[in-house]
């Protein structure tokens, strides 16, 4: 909501006599006038908005993570698979290492897919 020391300005709006309606039925439901119905959904609509805005952010961040995490995960299974390859004492290791290194890349691979796949349907959604 606005701050004590913000001033109130007038402003005229022109809108259609239905959502007039609709605002007095809603003030009269909220025990509060027309006017102050209509500037509190003005605000709230602002807040939505910069909700939103932080909504993307954190997606855009778990996105990242799970992109970061994905590549940490097989730069560690791949050290571990050339050592035991470079050894070659014990190949059955260096086997379920390759394998671990493949299902945890490919698994990595279709989550960020995923979520990749979400930010574009989002991002289409909100496009006019």
């Amino acid at each position: 909501m606005r701050a004590k020391s913000d001033p109130i300005v007038q402003f005229k709006v022109r809108i259609r006599k239905q959502l007039r309606q609709r605002l007095e039925a809603e003030a009269h439901r909220h025990g509060c006038s027309a006017n102050y119905e209509a500037m509190s959904r003005l605000e709230r609509s602002f807040e939505l908005e910069n909700i939103r805005k932080l909504d993307d952010i954190a997606f855009d961040l778990s996105l990242n993570w799970a992109r970061f995490s994905n590549q940490l995960t097989c730069n560690d299974l791949g050290a571990k698979l050339v050592q035991a390859i470079m050894q070659a004492e014990d190949l059955q290791q260096a086997k379920v290492l390759a394998f671990a290194w493949l299902k945890t890349r490919e698994t990595g691979l279709k989550r960020i897919a995923q979520m990749e796949a979400l930010t574009n349907t989002q991002t289409e959604r909100s496009e006019p």
